[in-house]
């Protein structure tokens, strides 16, 4: 009986060692805030909690909470774009470049966001006469290009160019 116990104690132990290293992998992706975006009228920053890993796990966000978000920001006008960023607010840096702040809209000494921590865009366009929501990873600010690009179609179409809905690309 006493070599059972002796057993079940590290059995114990690894599984919940192996439970906290990959909980964040468990716990879903929520949404904390929005505030206005102060560089560009019509535009939204949205604050996520555990963040998405991967582009596919972007998608799955957009799909599972498009209502919520368009609700919290009045649906998007073409042109006009939602950045999700980490939960993760800093104080304002002295250097160019390096932050998104909410100087306006937080009034407390951590209001800027490490360019770092941005995740994704959702961008209102149009395309061949059908309204869209286009998702990806390109960096509003330095105009990084992507290899992956979701389109969400007003008409229910789903696209996906340059990745595969299936992996983690």
């Amino acid at each position: 009986m006493k070599l059972v116990n002796r057993i079940n104690i590290p059995v114990i132990f690894i599984f919940v060692l192996i439970l906290i290293s990959t909980c964040d992998y468990c716990l879903p992706v929520s949404i904390v805030d929005f505030y206005k975006s102060e560089n560009d009228n019509g535009s939204y920053i949205a604050i996520i909690s555990m963040a998405p890993k991967n582009m596919v796990g972007a998608i799955q966000f957009w799909l599972k909470n498009k209502k919520l978000i368009l609700n919290k920001t009045n649906v998007l006008n073409n042109g006009k774009y939602i950045l999700f960023v980490k939960n993760e607010f800093e104080g304002k840096s002295d250097e160019d470049y390096v932050q998104l702040c909410l100087l306006k809209q937080i009034k407390n000494n951590e209001k800027c966001i490490n360019y770092s921590n941005r995740l994704f865009t959702v961008t209102r366009r149009q395309k061949n006469g059908v309204g869209l929501y286009s998702l990806n990873q390109e960096d509003v600010y330095l105009k990084n290009d992507t290899s992956c690009l979701f389109f969400d179609y007003d008409n229910g179409n789903k696209e996906y160019l340059g990745c595969d809905k299936n992996t983690n690309e």
